[in-house]
Formats: C-alpha cells, sequence, structure tokens
C-alpha cells in the first residue's frame, strides 16, 4: 500500500482515540461528584472564621493589659524650667545626645526640647533680647500616695520650675525635695494635698536575665504614656561612659524600647512593681537600653526624704578589681571580689583591722563582684551603726566588723561626729510680679514694624515672661500679641492687668484659668490666633 495513504488514514483514528479520552476524563469527575466521590471544597469554606490563639499567648495579653491599667495612672510627664538649664543641656545634650541616628529624625520632624510657644511659634534662641529659658522633658512616677515621685537628676537639675502631668491630662507644680548626681536620681513632691495613685517598688536583685518587663514613659516630650515590653537582657552593668556626674553605676539592661524623653521613668516587673528606673539607651545599637536598679534608688530616695540629702557611709579604702591572674594568685578559691590596695590611717576601715591584699568577698550579705559593687554596697551601710565584711586572707575566709564614719561631697571623709540634720520642710518654687508672670506693653509703631504686627491685630505686646510662672508653663513667650482676655478686648496695659486682676479675686471661688486669645507668627511669617488657659498656680 501506498504510504501516504496508510498516513492519511492513521490520522483520524488517533484524533477519535484522543475524543474518546476527553469525554471519558470529562464524565468520570462528573459522576464522581455527584457521587461525593471527590470533596469539592471552596475557597471561602477553607478560611477558618477566626485563629484561636494559644492560651499562653491569651493570658500574657490579659497580663500586660492588667499591668498598664494598674501602672500608667501613676506615671508622669515631667517638664523643668530654668535659665540654667541652658548649661545643663551642654552637658547632657539636650537633654539627651540627639547626635548620630536621631539627628536626621529631628531635623525632619522637629526637635521636641526646642522651645516654642502656642501655634508652633519658634523661640529666638539666647542671642536675642528676652530670652525664654529652655525646657527639659522626661518621665517621673509616684511612690507614695502624699505624691513623692523618682525621676532621674538630670531630667530637673538646674531647674527653676517644675510641672508634672497625670496620665489623664491633670497638670501639677511640683517641688524638687533633693537629687543624688552620683545615681543620676531626683525626689520631688506634687504641690497638693490630693492622694495619688502610687507604684509599689519591688526587688531588683530578685531579677534574672529573660524576666519580663515593661517601660513605661514619654518619649519625645510628645507621646506620653507610651508602653513598651520586652526582657532583662543583662544585669550590672557598671561601665557605661554615661555624662554628667554619676558615679555609682549598676544598670539593668533591658530590650524594652527607651526612647528620648522616657528618662525617669518606670520599669516594671510582672507583678506591677517597680524595678528600675528607665536613664539611658545606646546611640550605636537599637533595643538597647538601661534602667537603675530601684533596690540602688530606694537608699537615694529614703535618706532625701527623711534628711533632703543622701547620706553615705565611708570606711576609707582604696581598692580595685580582682582579675584573672590576681584571683589565680590568691588561690583557686577566689573568682571575684574587690582587692585592697591601701587604708587609710585612723578611718573606719583601718580601726576595723583591714589590711592591704585582703580581698572583700561580701558586704552585709551581699555578694561583691567588682570594684564598682564594693563601692555602692559601702556607701550605702548605716553611719554610725556595725556591719559585717567577709574577706579573704592568707588563704581564709574571715568576717570583719567595721563601723562607717559618713561620706562628705566627692570621695573625702567628713567628720563622722557631725549630725544629720531631718528635713524641715520642701521649698516650693514661687514666682512673683502679676498678670500671670508675663510683662505687657501697648503696641506701637515701632513695635508693628520691627515684628511685622498686621494693622489689623489689637491688643498688647507680651516683653517679658517669668520663667517660673503659669504663663511660661503654657508655652507664652515674648513676641507674642494678647488680644483678648477672659473674651474681653485688650487695648493697653491698665485693660489687660485690671481683667487678670478680677480674674484672680475670683480664682479662689471658682478655681477657672484665665483664656488669653494669643496672636503668634508661624514658620511662615503669618500672624495666627490661638486660644490659651492660664491657671494662677
Amino acid at each position: 500500500m501506498d504510504p501516504r495513504i496508510k498516513s492519511q488514514r492513521k490520522g483520524p483514528i488517533v484524533f477519535l482515540i484522543f475524543f474518546a479520552l476527553v469525554i471519558g476524563t470529562v464524565s468520570g469527575v462528573l459522576i464522581a461528584s455527584e457521587l461525593n466521590w471527590l470533596p469539592i471544597t471552596l475557597a471561602e469554606d477553607a478560611r477558618p472564621d477566626r485563629i484561636e490563639p494559644s492560651t499562653f499567648l491569651m493570658d500574657s495579653q490579659e497580663n500586660f493589659r492588667d499591668l498598664v491599667e494598674l501602672v500608667r495612672p501613676a506615671v508622669v510627664s515631667v517638664r523643668a524650667s530654668g535659665i540654667d538649664l541652658e548649661e545643663h543641656f551642654q552637658t547632657y545634650g539636650m537633654p539627651y545626645d540627639m547626635e548620630g541616628p536621631y539627628e536626621e529624625f529631628f531635623d525632619q520632624f522637629g526637635n521636641p526640647y526646642e522651645r516654642r510657644g502656642p501655634g508652633g511659634g519658634r523661640d529666638r534662641g539666647p542671642g536675642y533680647p528676652n530670652f525664654i529659658p529652655p525646657i527639659s522633658e522626661g518621665s517621673g512616677f509616684i511612690v507614695d500616695p502624699e505624691g513623692y515621685i523618682l525621676t532621674n537628676n538630670h531630667v530637673v537639675e538646674s531647674a527653676e520650675s517644675v510641672r508634672v502631668i497625670m496620665d489623664d491630662g491633670k497638670h501639677y507644680r511640683a517641688a524638687v525635695v533633693g537629687t543624688d548626681p552620683e545615681t543620676d536620681v531626683a525626689v520631688l513632691k506634687i504641690v497638693s494635698d490630693e492622694t495619688f495613685p502610687y507604684i509599689d517598688m519591688g526587688d531588683s536583685d530578685a531579677l534574672e536575665v529573660g524576666d519580663w518587663v515593661m517601660a513605661i514613659g514619654n518619649p519625645f516630650g510628645t507621646l506620653a504614656g507610651t508602653v513598651t515590653v520586652g526582657i532583662v537582657s543583662a544585669l550590672n552593668r557598671e561601665d557605661l561612659p554615661l555624662p554628667g556626674n554619676t558615679y555609682y553605676k549598676n544598670f539593668i539592661q533591658t530590650d524594652a524600647a527607651i526612647n528620648l524623653g522616657n528618662s525617669g521613668g518606670p520599669l516594671v516587673d510582672l507583678y506591677g512593681r517597680v524595678v528600675g528606673i528607665n536613664t539611658a539607651i545606646s546611640a550605636q545599637g537599637s533595643g538597647i537600653g538601661f534602667a537603675i536598679p530601684i533596690d540602688l534608688v530606694r537608699f537615694s530616695y529614703e535618706s532625701i526624704v527623711d534628711h533632703g540629702r543622701v547620706v553615705r557611709g565611708w570606711v576609707g579604702l582604696t581598692i580595685q578589681d580582682v582579675d584573672y591572674d590576681i584571683a589565680q594568685h590568691f588561690g583557686p578559691g577566689i573568682i571575684q571580689g574587690a582587692l585592697v590596695v591601701d587604708v587609710a590611717e585612723g578611718d573606719p576601715a583601718d580601726e576595723a583591722g583591714l589590711q592591704p591584699e585582703d580581698v572583700i568577698l561580701e558586704i552585709e550579705g551581699q555578694t561583691v563582684w567588682s570594684k564598682s559593687a564594693a563601692t555602692r554596697l559601702i556607701a550605702a551601710l548605716p553611719v554610725g551603726e556595725e556591719s559585717e565584711m567577709v574577706i579573704h586572707r592568707d588563704g581564709e575566709e574571715m568576717t570583719i566588723v567595721v563601723v562607717p564614719a559618713r561620706r562628705g561631697e566627692g570621695p573625702e571623709r567628713a567628720d563622722a561626729d557631725e549630725e544629720v540634720e531631718d528635713i524641715v520642710e520642701i521649698e516650693i518654687p514661687t514666682w512673683e510680679g502679676k498678670g500671670l508672670g508675663i510683662n505687657v506693653a501697648e503696641i506701637t509703631r515701632t513695635l508693628t514694624r520691627r515684628y511685622d504686627i498686621p494693622a489689623d491685630i489689637e491688643g498688647v505686646f507680651i516683653t517679658e515672661v517669668d520663667p517660673v510662672s503659669p504663663a511660661f508653663e503654657k508655652g507664652l513667650m515674648t513676641e507674642q500679641v494678647i488680644s483678648e482676655v477672659n473674651g474681653e478686648p485688650v487695648e493697653t496695659e491698665d485693660d489687660y492687668y485690671d481683667i487678670v486682676d478680677e480674674a484672680l479675686e475670683d480664682w479662689d471661688e471658682t478655681g477657672l484659668s484665665v483664656l488669653l486669645k494669643i496672636y503668634t507668627e508661624d514658620f511662615y511669617g503669618t500672624w495666627r490666633p490661638i486660644y490659651v488657659a492660664v491657671p494662677f498656680e
């Protein structure tokens, strides 16, 4: 047979076989579907209605919510103001170091520590007349229902006026009871007879690496009540290069986010007890924050509340760390401690019998792992009372009883016989002057030309604001115009002071703030109105 004819017959046969296979496959699927041999699952049926989280996650979430509800009402924002803060910022860096990774952020979004008035007006700085002092903003927390607050010393140092803002938005004036620059701790007292929510102090010595902790504070001065959660990353961080005069360093490291403005806020454990004061962050990395252990803070707090200052012990020792080679020299039983280098003649350590080459292992039952630890523990010893030290000498351990003297300012011993006077009263900051602490002048042609004040704006021109006045606390500054006071137009100095004096007479009965209508120049040179309510205290 001709091969071409054979090939032509083969084509239809192949087509018929393929067609039969397709028909058979489709028919089989349809029959199977009708008989439920093939389960059909729609896409929307495959998606569950909701995800059921594990019991662990749900319990953790509830615990965190309970913690926030318990702790946050006692956390406050702290605003400190004063002329001397300029020098303070040069030490601490406005008031924290904003170089490096934060520089671009503040260039783009603005610096919360730059003094601005209502409506965004910019203070012209110390090179201009009537310069308004800057403001330091941080966090703090109440530890006593009478209104005692713990915060960092670097938040309020050099301040002339301090105001705290509660979680519910209420403002209170606060007095600085005392500070301890050597641990970077400050104690404030709210000027009020009210009873306040507070946080219990915990036990930072009981913390272990991996424990859950929560940080609450006022980052960037604008995000009050911010809550972050993390763990204890490390303990006993002693050699941090912090600015200022911090001498006793022993920090908790945590990865709970701590940002600029969190300084002074609490670090709390899962029981809602404060275990540290958030103090510093590492500019070289993220998730690296540091807090002062509350057991170190407690000593400063109690001493300041009792005496108005910190009273520390002194025994007259020069000590150094025990490194690996020194430990090997003294024998296998020595792995850490503080080596005595010198003993001051006639000081308590000399009278107790301590000698050079003694290795201090314990102080009042607390383990000494470094020179810094020994220094802190000695400073916390009660003045004039017997205290025990466990030392290593000539291959043996022995207990030495020492009676500390009072340490003076800096590392010199004070007179052991000097009495420590209890604090008599807390100095309450006050402001003097009339008119809410604002000095005003009538708007003249000279002022109008100099400051480009529009002709349709009438009122009085602010020439000075007392830095410890309520007006300053509310952000008022020089080169603004007050056009109304409590809804009444103001055209002259007498108008302004008369209306404010009337409001002051009603203050004791009504407690109402004075409502000012302010005109301020924005960044674009446009004068815009804004209302500001200013209290009398």
